[in-house]
């Protein structure tokens, strides 16, 4: 997917997981509402999931995004309200599992770019410039 603003055109991925914190396994029994959060989200910001799935300790997301949001912020705004949203949703039975309050995630995440076109094109294209 492309899109235009008024002097570009983007198309910005990113493949992103965010670890539930000690790896406990809690992700399939809050799966629906983080994922329903997470949309509500996507709405509300410059980002947009394309496909999201989880596992028993994280959760993978294709993140469409515009140039002036970083992934960086993506993630901040995605484990802030979602660890939000669980505890005032769920507070006591998370209480049973994280000793802090309000925690959820993993302080590290995986973030990756995902290309259109292989880097190796690209590096073709460039040295290809000029002759």
């Amino acid at each position: 997917m492309y899109q235009k603003t008024a002097n570009s055109v983007y198309s910005l991925y990113y493949h992103i997981i965010l670890t539930v914190k000690y790896r406990k396994k809690l992700m399939h029994q809050y799966d629906s509402f983080i994922k329903q959060t997470i949309l509500d989200l996507s709405n509300n910001h410059k980002f947009q999931v394309d496909k999201m799935e989880s596992e028993q300790d994280h959760i993978h997301l294709l993140v469409f995004a515009r140039p002036d949001i970083s992934p960086s912020q993506i993630v901040r705004v995605i484990k802030q309200k979602t660890a939000y949203e669980l505890w005032n949703n769920y507070e006591f039975e998370l209480a049973q599992h994280f000793w802090k309050r309000r925690t959820f995630w993993n302080r590290s995440s995986f973030i990756s770019s995902v290309g259109v076109v292989d880097k190796s094109v690209i590096e073709h294209y460039i040295v290809q410039q000029g002759k």
